[in-house]
């Protein structure tokens, strides 16, 4: 069915272009906006991307940041996800972000968390073992308010979870990059 798509996952692409546009002062690092579709067919955009590049990089030196859904809730630094396969989001980049999350600057601005419905697009990532941080917004029974309703329309996100984000994904990268 049609669903407005504001927070899940307008939120997300806004992420990823602010974090991108952010980065491009840092020396030596590539950055690339990469959106993909059909998350919810089984995240057969992201696949074909994994698929058609990963030859290309070396999992030590490549990082992955996946935005989705920070429209209302608390910013979620994803730690595993899955119903019937679990994914574990065990790495440095998701280590460099709790890491961030016990710090004065997120300490009251994000949190820890697993997703249980379903997976995300950098799944294909985790598998493959790259470098993945995965960021969400879930309110305080651990869900993600308005998706896939009609009620995810613009004038119901919250910019906070997303502006934590962006702040969040930007501090990830230039530690990593160091």
């Amino acid at each position: 069915g049609y669903t407005n798509g504001a927070s899940d996952n307008a939120t997300g692409v806004a992420a990823a272009l602010a974090t991108a546009a952010r980065l491009r002062s840092v020396p030596g690092l590539a950055v690339e906006v990469v959106l993909t579709s059909a998350e919810e067919a089984g995240m057969i955009g992201a696949r074909a991307y994994y698929e058609r590049h990963r030859a290309g990089w070396q999992p030590d030196q490549t990082l992955i940041v996946n935005f989705d859904t920070l429209g209302a809730g608390r910013l979620t630094v994803v730690e595993q996800t899955g119903t019937l396969e679990v994914i574990h989001y065990d790495n440095p980049a998701t280590q460099l972000a709790r890491s961030l999350v016990d710090t004065d600057a997120f300490r009251h601005r994000a949190q820890l968390g697993r997703w249980h419905t379903a997976d995300f697009d950098s799944v294909w990532f985790v598998r493959g073992g790259f470098n993945t941080l995965a960021l969400c917004a879930l309110d305080a029974d651990g869900r993600m308010p308005r998706i896939h309703q009609p009620a995810d329309t613009l004038a119901a996100v919250d910019m906070t979870p997303l502006q934590t984000a962006v702040d969040l994904a930007e501090a990830v990268v230039r530690r990593w990059a160091v």
